[in-house]
């Protein structure tokens, strides 16, 4: 009984590690996400005063 009391504790704490990296990595991609989309539009600016600046 004590081992199986022991396994399922070591299940429990491995699931709560398994649900903290999935969170980590859903912060992780939303804050990807987001500095792509920053660079994204500082490039898109950039070619817009670079035209402006030809003109």
């Amino acid at each position: 009984m004590a081992r199986l009391n022991a396994i399922q504790r070591e299940a429990r704490e491995a699931c709560t590690q398994r649900v903290a990296a999935e969170k980590q990595l859903y912060d992780l991609q939303n804050s990807f996400s987001s500095q792509e989309e920053q660079l994204r539009n500082a490039a898109s600016r950039i070619d817009s005063l670079k035209t402006q600046v030809i003109r």
